[in-house]
């Protein structure tokens, strides 16, 4: 080959380099992470893989020579980096994390599983190599820059630019036009990377999510009579006397002004009979790992069984998987806002007043409160956050846990944590206590799971596969846990003045195929006898709330669709508390108001139907007449609600309220 042809060839790589290495990126986490692989998301793929590598390639030649060698290297590994972070993220979680949540993902999962991530990268270390294709492509290529560069590369920067300029316009117009109701008012992080590709949706994401986002206020119920003053005073409904209409022509801050204005359109919840039964009762709230309705069973769980049956009784309840993430799940649990962040949501909150949580409806009320996890105290940052959340003092592993939890097991007991834990509260009455449970973690085994080993013979006899039956052990030790809790509570003689409330982080996705959790199938349907590919099927749940004073009486059926956002104002409700419904996303379930259950992807349930945001579809109920304009205000009464989830943390809201709390 000539010198002028190996100087053409080697500008010509240069230029393409880029592109071909987004694009290559883009179709191997297509291929790897099961994302449609065929259909329009690989021509978005490839238009953002252009506008992606022009871009950098316009950068690169801004920088002289020498400083191109070391920066081009140092973006390729960058890149080679983040799809294989999200190719291991979606294996573990099913689910890839948008920037801002791709580190503390990443940094939690890496950190607090360190040989199961290692255990996974080496079962699929071919993986590994394939992510980083085009560094070694650049290396072989590299060799013929030796020779000396093609002068005034420069020159090509203006035309570089104006190409990525007008392919940018083109693609996000293109966009904007054929899914315009997706990325505006529908935008899914983990929908869109099969549609737009990894990068697209990193462009979209800052496109459709901006800082602060409006409401879609014109389409929200007004209800005249229990709006603005001449409501003031009238006890049949969950609200404070605040006047949000009022308040928001009085408001500077313009994202304060938009969720009173939002707020003040929302219809409060009517108290009912149900209102204050618990008053002045303890509370314990326990989120628990990877616990679902099918680990409820007569012989197995009898615990578990006789607490779900024979309290109120939630027959159709679920926990969306808001990312996977155990965080997020809690996050929905604590404070009944949607996880509009992702795994930094709970992180959020440090620092922003959380006066609506239950353990702050309770602390300020009185109640002695404290927190526990049976897992290190610093994962997810729970020791900066859960005091913020409502609790006195927060107890994990690594801060007086590990005198009462043997640490060097995994995951750890939660009946040591139990038998460790109540006796530092039964006699604090009336106390709030919240736990995060660990023994239902993943991998679902009898060699690397203690807690699956621990109780391994008591499963011997389940017809099911060895994973079912160790996931089944593991839930065990959950249902013996509570068993030493009521025992004790029997003991002090509180188990009538005690309610416990038990509700799932997110559904079993240790079950599903996985390398990282050491599954060579989908065991979800075998676990729960039916296909579980869609968010209405996948994150069917269990929510118990039982208290000793509810054994003997005739059984409370909530037969209308729940979920996890509607356990805090049903419970405020339940205990009495003077709370403002309308400042929380969920309902009260054991009230007149219409359900609805709202998932992470915006699909929805509501008493009339249910529609999957991924394709469009919305599917009646059985003999229901769906009224005309029904799906587009439900539509967008759910974007209303992920836009107040996340305005309620940006402007720190609740602080505005402090005059007018009870």
């Amino acid at each position: 080959m000539t010198v002028r042809l190996k100087k053409i060839f080697s500008g010509l790589c240069s230029a393409l380099l880029c592109f071909f290495a987004v694009f290559f990126e883009e179709l191997l986490l297509r291929t790897s992470a099961e994302v449609p692989y065929f259909g329009i998301g690989v021509f978005y793929a490839l238009c953002f893989s252009l506008i992606v590598g022009l871009f950098f390639r316009s950068i690169l030649l801004l920088i002289p020579t020498k400083g191109r060698r070391f920066v081009n290297p140092f973006l390729l590994v960058v890149l080679c980096v983040i799809f294989g972070v999200e190719y291991y993220l979606h294996d573990a979680m099913k689910a890839f994390a948008d920037l801002q949540s791709i580190g503390t993902g990443a940094g939690d999962v890496a950190g607090g599983f360190v040989e199961t991530v290692l255990g996974a990268v080496g079962r699929k270390f071919y993986m590994t190599i394939l992510f980083f294709v085009p560094l070694l492509v650049y290396c072989f290529v590299k060799q013929f820059r030796n020779l000396k560069p093609i002068q005034k590369q420069r020159i090509f920067i203006l035309p570089l630019i104006a190409v990525l300029v007008t392919g940018m316009l083109c693609t996000v117009l293109f966009v904007r036009n054929s899914d315009r109701v997706f990325v505006r008012d529908e935008f899914n992080f983990n929908n869109a990377v099969g549609r737009f590709g990894l990068l697209g949706s990193f462009v979209l994401e800052g496109l459709s999510n901006p800082a602060e986002e409006d409401f879609m206020i014109a389409v929200e119920e007004i209800t005249p009579e229990i709006q603005g003053p001449s409501a003031e005073g009238r006890p049949e409904y969950n609200r404070l006397n605040i006047d949000f209409k009022a308040r928001a022509k009085e408001q500077t801050d313009s994202v304060t002004q938009s969720v009173d204005a939002y707020v003040a359109s929302v219809k409060a919840t009517k108290k009912n009979e149900y209102t204050g039964m618990f008053k002045g009762k303890n509370l314990i709230l326990i989120t628990a790992e990877a616990f679902s309705a099918e680990a409820i069973d007569p012989k197995y769980t009898p615990t578990l069984y006789r607490m779900a049956t024979r309290g109120i009784q939630f027959a159709d309840y679920y926990q969306p998987a808001w990312g996977g993430s155990t965080s997020t799940g809690e996050y929905s649990v604590i404070t009944g806002l949607i996880p509009t962040a992702g795994v930094k949501s709970i992180k959020n909150t440090i620092g922003k007043d959380m006066a609506y949580t239950l353990g702050n409806q309770l602390r300020a009320q009185g109640y002695f409160s404290a927190a526990y996890h049976n897992g290190s105290y610093t994962y997810y940052d729970r020791h900066l956050t859960h005091e913020n959340l409502g609790y006195d003092s927060f107890m994990g592993i690594g801060n007086g846990m590990e005198e009462g939890v043997q640490k060097h097991l995994w995951p750890e007991s939660d009946v040591e944590m139990m038998a460790f834990t109540v006796p530092q509260y039964i006699d604090q009455r009336p106390f709030s206590v919240y736990y995060m449970s660990v023994s239902g973690h993943c991998l679902y085994n009898f060699g690397g799971n203690d807690m699956a080993e621990k109780n391994r013979e008591l499963v011997a006899d389940m017809e099911a596969s060895t994973t079912i039956r160790a996931y089944m052990a593991s839930q065990i030790e959950l249902d013996r846990a509570l068993e030493l809790l009521i025992e004790q509570l029997d003991a002090a003689g509180i188990t009538d003045d005690t309610v416990i409330v038990i509700a799932s982080d997110h559904y079993p996705y240790g079950l599903e195929k996985s390398e990282m959790w050491c599954t060579d199938k989908d065991y979800l349907e075998e676990l729960y006898g039916y296909p579980a590919n869609t968010p209405f099927a996948r994150d069917h749940s269990a929510w118990i709330v039982w208290s000793g004073c509810l054994e003997d009486k005739s059984p409370i059926v909530v037969d209308t669709p729940t979920y996890s956002l509607d356990i805090v104002p049903t419970l405020s409700n339940l205990f009495g508390i003077e709370y403002d419904s309308r400042l929380l996303v969920g309902r009260d379930a054991l009230s007149d108001a219409d359900p609805l259950v709202i998932f992470a992807d915006y699909s929805w349930i509501t008493d009339k139907g249910r529609y999957r945001a991924s394709n469009g579809v919305f599917t009646p109920n059985e003999g229901v007449e769906i009224p005309e304009g029904y799906v587009e205000q439900i539509k967008a009464s759910v974007k209303n609600r992920f836009v107040f989830s996340k305005n309620v943390i940006a402007c720190n809201y609740y602080s505005t309220l402090k005059e007018y709390k009870p």
